[in-house]
């Protein structure tokens, strides 16, 4: 509020369960009666629904205006900083704007729930019309031009800002991370606790069978055609948010799932959640909304049919192994160094594997679901093992693919054995296939044999696709007649940008910046780029061309203007190489 010349903070009691909106208020005059205070701020109420007991939950959940986002595999986390700016100037008149476009009643506007569902839409552009509004486009492919690509973004400020200042025509490009973080801001604006999660490993079972099913032909290969949208994602991210579920029976409150992410519709909207972590954890997947979806996404079969004509049914269906998922989000306090930065939320979806409590939430959920299944889930053929792993390199590294068999049988078994590499985008689609080996193997009585191959990064550096996922599809036929199947993604390694700061630590002060960076590959990287965001401050640097192996570094005088923490981010991206991140916190204090 401005009086005169200078800015005054009020505070105004109010009932806790007056609506989210715009309101205002009447000037006043005070002592010196030439002054007036015009109240231009935008009043966010939410009801006591959304209250979290404790305080350093709120500071980190609410107040805090930097997180983490977790990108990569679960062996190989990948952490991405964010910059959620919910108190920027563009938010609450853009969150406002839009629960009011989605169409939400005065009366409905105090509901928690519906208005979780809401951010849910809007955070999206799938569903605009003349009167609805969203604010990202999805985008999965590989061609971004002439719009920012997904991984360009550090924050929300920036989408939110280019939002409003267009008159709320929608910002291109996002994927999930960037519709989870987004959500977050704008729920965390109007004082609805949330925090971004990420689930390794998640499904996508677009029918809600609770399976996700993948087709191959007679020589392994995925049958793009029938596979469809189903398929299993190196990563998905969602957003979190506190509330009582008071359209629920008690019980069903605390954290519940939201995602942004325009996969499947709901009510006909590119909308889900929010989703009682409970009910997915017990396996109710009948309670609203969109329960079965966020079930399927974490606890989801994933089923392997090969194509077989001497089969009855023309197909042999395989239950790979275990492939499990796992959930992340970023603890409480403010350093990705603190052992509380990375949190495992899993058994908040699930009971664990093999416990009697996960087997009856599982069987619940078919039951709920009505399906009566013929087929059981298991991977085991007898008397032979097998075990699949890969190596973890740097990008520009070779790695190897190695698939262990072992015959526990008296007898010799003859095995003819498949590996198929290929670069996958990271919501497991497939972009380009890398190599396909064959082979034959006489096992002896008791004995083992190993599947093993070497992939140099002349084979695949020119095939990846953002994200360095690779998925390796394992087939073996076993006496020509029982087949086994396995699937297993990972993630090319990137480096880290190397940051430093020297220099007084105090509001107002200018400090200096080192950030450096090393490539990694035997070849020159083209049309190098370096951005800095530090504060409302943004720096972008282009460097070129960097030689092989050949390290940059590049020193940014940085003003300081926030007391207690200022965060810097900074992304470098070249042709070869995109999606290079740092970022550092520092402790400021007051300039006393």
């Amino acid at each position: 509020s401005q009086v005169g010349k200078e800015y005054k903070s009020i505070f105004v009691p109010v009932n806790n369960t007056k609506e989210v909106g715009d309101w205002t208020a009447d000037y006043y005059k005070l002592e010196n009666e030439n002054d007036t205070m015009h109240i231009n701020h935008i009043l966010q109420l939410l009801e006591d629904d959304v209250y979290l007991p404790d305080e350093k939950q709120r500071e980190e959940y609410i107040l805090n205006d930097f997180g983490e986002i977790y990108q990569g595999s679960a062996e190989q986390i990948n952490t991405k900083p964010w910059k959620f700016g919910q108190f920027n100037k563009y938010m609450l008149p853009t969150i406002t704007f839009l629960l009011e476009s989605y169409g939400l009643s005065y009366e409905q506007l105090s509901n928690a729930t519906l208005i979780s569902r809401a951010i849910s839409s809007v955070t999206n552009a799938n569903d605009i019309s003349e009167t609805r509004r969203g604010i990202i486009v999805g985008n999965w492919g590989d061609n971004f031009e002439p719009y920012a690509p997904p991984g360009y973004w550090k924050g929300s400020v920036e989408i939110i800002k280019q939002f409003y200042e267009s008159h709320f025509r929608p910002v291109r490009y996002g994927q999930c991370w960037v519709f989870a973080c987004t959500a977050t801001s704008l729920a965390r604006a109007i004082g609805l606790p949330a925090r971004p999660v990420t689930c390794f490993g998640s499904r996508h079972d677009a029918d809600e069978s609770l399976t996700i099913d993948t087709f191959f032909d007679e020589d392994g290969e995925p049958i793009e055609s029938m596979n469809g949208i189903e398929m299993a994602w190196n990563f998905h991210a969602w957003t979190e948010v506190w509330m009582k579920r008071t359209d629920l029976p008690n019980g069903y409150g605390g954290w519940q799932a939201i995602d942004a992410t325009p996969q499947e519709r709901s009510d006909g909207l590119s909308q889900a959640g929010p989703v009682s972590l409970f009910a997915v954890r017990t396996g109710e997947i009948s309670k609203k909304f969109d329960t079965a979806f966020a079930y399927g996404e974490v606890d989801g079969i994933l089923v392997h049919w090969h194509r077989n004509k001497s089969s009855d049914l023309g197909w042999t269906r395989v239950v790979p192994l275990n492939i499990p998922t796992t959930i992340y989000t970023k603890g409480i306090g403010q350093f990705s160094e603190d052992e509380n930065s990375l949190v495992d939320v899993t058994n908040n979806y699930k009971y664990p594997e093999g416990s009697i409590e996960r087997q009856m939430a599982r069987l619940k959920a078919r039951q709920n679901r009505g399906l009566k299944f013929v087929f059981g889930d298991s991977a085991v053929i007898e008397l032979v093992d097998f075990n699949l792993t890969a190596d973890r390199v740097m990008i520009g590294e070779p790695f190897k693919v190695k698939l262990e068999i072992s015959n526990k049988n008296n007898r010799v078994v003859k095995i003819s054995s498949m590996l198929n590499v290929k670069s996958t985008h990271y919501n497991g689609g497939i972009a380009a296939d890398i190599v396909k080996n064959r082979n034959d193997f006489s096992i002896a009585s008791n004995g083992s044999v190993t599947h093993e191959i070497t992939v140099v990064a002349d084979e695949y550096l020119h095939k990846l696709v953002p994200f360095n996922s690779i998925k390796i599809y394992a087939i073996v036929m076993v006496e020509s007649e029982k087949i086994w199947s396995q699937e297993k993604s990972f993630v090319i390694s990137q480096p880290r940008l190397n940051m430093s700061v020297s220099g007084h630590m105090r509001v107002g002060e200018v400090v200096l910046l080192n950030v450096s960076f090393t490539n990694p590959l035997n070849k020159q990287l083209t049309n190098s780029v370096l951005s800095i965001e530090a504060g409302d401050v943004q720096i972008i640097k282009e460097f070129g061309n960097i030689g092989a192996k050949q390290t940059f570094s590049y020193i940014a005088s940085v003003r300081l203007t926030k007391a207690e923490y200022e965060t810097i981010v900074a992304s470098f991206d070249s042709s070869e190489l995109k999606d290079i991140h740092g970022y550092l916190t520092m402790a400021v204090s007051n300039n006393d």
